[in-house]
């Protein structure tokens, strides 16, 4: 699923404290996407996770958009 190379990302990141997160991606297109990510060295409760969610989803909707318009 991940491409060649991509576990020194998970190493570096585990390295500096970073063992949990979570993604979410926006499907424009099936060409155009993009991905938001949070991560932190504690585990989400569930409270949390539901809010960051929601936020992400919010925040990588607009932040697409807006690079689409200035791009």
């Amino acid at each position: 699923m991940y491409p060649r190379g991509s576990e020194l990302l998970y190493e570096e990141a585990r390295a500096a404290g970073l063992e949990h997160g979570i993604s979410i991606a926006f499907h424009e297109t099936s060409d155009v996407k993009s991905m938001i990510s949070f991560a932190r060295d504690k585990p989400f409760h569930d409270r949390e996770l539901t809010y960051l969610q929601a936020l992400a989803q919010v925040t990588i909707a607009c932040a697409h958009l807006a690079a689409k318009r200035t791009a």
